[in-house]
C-alpha cells in the first residue's frame, strides 16, 4: 500500500478529476489524501461537500485536507510524508493570483519531497512506459523510484530512451542497467536517440497515447546534463502523457 497525496483546485473541481486518482490508487492499492487548494474563500463549503459526495459515490476512502493560505509551503511539507504526489496537468492554482499554473507546478517539481506524477489532461490507462536515461545518478534514481512506487506498470511495454548528445555511442552502464531492469520489467526495448535531448524526447513522445515517461533532477542542471527544466517542461506540454518526475 502506498501513501498518495492528490492535489485538486477547490474552485474548479469536477468529479471527472477523480478518475486518474482512483486509477492510480487502484494500481498501487494506495491510501489517498486529497489536498484541496483554494485561492479564494468563496464556495469552499459547497465545493468541499461536492468532493466528498463524489468520493462517496465512487466508494473512495480518502482523507481530506483543505488549504487556503501558504498553499505551496503547506503542500511541500505534506509531500514529506507521501510516497507519491498526484497533480493534474490542468491545475490552475497559485499563491499569487497573477502567477501561472506552470509556475506553481515548477515550484512543486523542484521542491517536492516525494516523486510527482503529472496526470494527463484526460484520463487514460497506462499501456507503455518510457525511461529517460543518460547514465546519471538522477536518471537512474527516477527509474528506481518509479519501480518502487508504481511497480505494476513495470509489466507494461518499457522503452529506455538514451539521448546521445555526447561522444558516447552506447548506453552508459548498459549491462548493469539491463540486469537491474530484467528483475522488474519483462518487456524492455532500448533506443539510442541523437541530437538535442529535449527535442528528441518530445518527438518520440508527441504521438504516443496511454504513455508514461520518467524524468530525474527537474530544474537541477548541476545534477544532470540534460534532464533539466526545459526537457521535463517539454514533456508537460504533451497533455496526453503521464509524467513522473523526481530527484535525489
Amino acid at each position: 500500500m502506498k501513501s498518495l497525496l492528490a492535489v485538486i483546485d477547490g474552485l474548479s473541481f469536477e468529479a471527472s478529476q477523480l478518475d486518474p486518482i482512483q486509477y492510480i490508487a487502484r494500481i498501487t492499492k494506495g491510501k489517498v489524501t486529497i489536498a484541496l487548494l483554494y485561492q479564494r474563500q468563496e464556495h469552499i463549503s459547497e465545493n468541499t461537500e461536492n468532493l466528498r459526495t463524489a468520493c462517496q459515490d465512487r466508494k473512495m476512502d480518502i482523507a481530506l485536507n483543505t488549504y487556503t493560505e501558504n498553499m505551496l509551503e503547506e503542500l511541500l511539507h505534506a509531500s514529506r510524508f507521501a510516497d507519491l504526489m498526484l497533480v493534474s496537468h490542468g491545475l490552475i492554482i497559485s499563491a499569487d493570483p497573477a502567477a501561472s499554473s506552470s509556475q506553481f507546478i515548477h515550484e512543486l517539481l523542484i521542491r517536492a519531497q516525494c516523486p510527482i506524477l503529472i496526470m494527463p489532461a484526460e484520463m487514460q490507462v497506462v499501456k507503455e512506459v518510457s525511461f529517460a536515461y543518460n547514465g546519471s545518478y538522477s536518471s537512474m534514481y527516477a527509474i528506481r523510484s518509479f519501480i518502487q512506487v508504481l511497480l505494476p506498470f513495470a509489466s507494461r511495454k518499457v522503452t529506455v530512451m538514451y539521448v546521445n548528445d555526447t561522444s558516447k555511442e552506447s548506453i552508459p552502464d548498459e549491462l548493469l542497467l539491463r540486469r537491474y531492469l530484467e528483475l522488474y520489467c519483462p518487456k524492455v526495448e532500448y533506443r539510442i536517440l541523437s541530437g538535442d535531448a529535449s527535442k528528441s524526447l518530445k518527438v518520440c513522445l508527441q504521438f504516443k497515447k496511454h504513455s508514461l515517461v520518467t524524468f530525474g533532477a527537474y530544474g537541477r542542471s548541476g545534477l544532470s546534463r540534460y534532464f533539466n527544466e526545459s526537457t521535463a517542461e517539454d514533456a508537460l506540454d504533451l497533455m496526453q502523457t503521464w509524467v513522473f518526475v523526481t530527484h535525489p
